[in-house]
């Protein structure tokens, strides 16, 4: 990275002593509600310097950073303005990861949610896969990544996750990631496991078209094995490979249906 230019700091440079007097142009990775940055463009003017500590609360769920400095802008003596400088050096920085590599596999609409006290709020859904998991479900509820996510191309976009929270789903009895102020997503990263998980998922999306054209003359009552839903659930989770295919008969009421995903078929019995 060429040197920094006059009155110019870099993250690395940052100490105390420079606060109110250092400019920091810098990537913006990641940005949560409220959004007051106008672009990840941007160039920092006077901010405070201040060392964190890792027990103030509103450093829960924040990234790791190597930095042990925060930056704290006041409305009076601070700026946030884009940077029109040679920004050529941080352009690569948008493909580097900042843990989990895979594939979302379906990128569901926005949907709105009320909560308890009131609030009207957005969240979407990701179906994500890798060669270890045939689908898992990843939820987004800041309005920003759910605006980022509409941009993904299923079984091609693949995403560097990181700081995921992951908690267990009571109604879906299963568990579910969470992107919170700690996660960053990061799309098609330069690393070459991004291209070979790029190459299993278009094999397993052929595969699996394949498969649905083969089945169309399917005869159910051929079928002897049976199962119900918890033990499907179990025997899900315990694959080991995911481009297997097994036909299960399960006695169950349908209570969620996405008619335009390519995960199931409707075939009348």
């Amino acid at each position: 990275m060429a040197a920094p230019q006059a009155g110019i700091t870099t993250i690395a440079g940052l100490s105390p002593s420079l606060s109110g007097a250092c400019s920091l142009p810098a990537l913006v990775i990641a940005k949560q509600d409220p959004r007051v940055m106008p672009s990840k463009r941007v160039l920092l003017q006077s901010p405070v310097v201040v060392i964190r500590q890792p027990t103030d609360v509103d450093e829960n769920y924040r990234p790791h950073a190597t930095s042990p400095f925060s930056l704290k802008l006041s409305e009076n003596s601070s700026a946030v303005t884009l940077f029109e400088g040679d920004d050529l050096q941080y352009r690569q920085l948008f493909s580097l990861p900042h843990s989990r590599l895979v594939m979302p596999r379906r990128v569901c609409q926005p949907r709105d949610v009320s909560t308890r006290q009131g609030r009207q709020l957005q969240s979407c859904e990701l179906r994500l896969m890798d060669p270890s998991c045939a689908s898992f479900g990843l939820q987004l509820w800041d309005s920003e990544w759910i605006r980022l996510a509409q941009q993904w191309t299923p079984w091609e976009t693949v995403l560097y996750v990181t700081d995921c929270r992951v908690k267990y789903d009571t109604y879906r009895q299963t568990a579910v990631g969470v992107v919170s102020s700690q996660t960053v997503l990061t799309p098609n990263p330069a690393l070459p496991a991004a291209q070979q998980l790029a190459q299993f998922a278009r094999r397993v999306r052929a595969e699996r078209a394949q498969q649905f054209t083969a089945d169309e003359e399917f005869d159910v009552s051929a079928v002897k094995d049976h199962c119900s839903v918890l033990e499907l659930e179990q025997r899900l989770l315990a694959l080991t490979d995911v481009t297997a295919s097994h036909v299960v008969l399960v006695p169950a009421f349908v209570t969620w249906l996405p008619l335009d995903s390519d995960r199931y078929k409707i075939t009348k019995w």
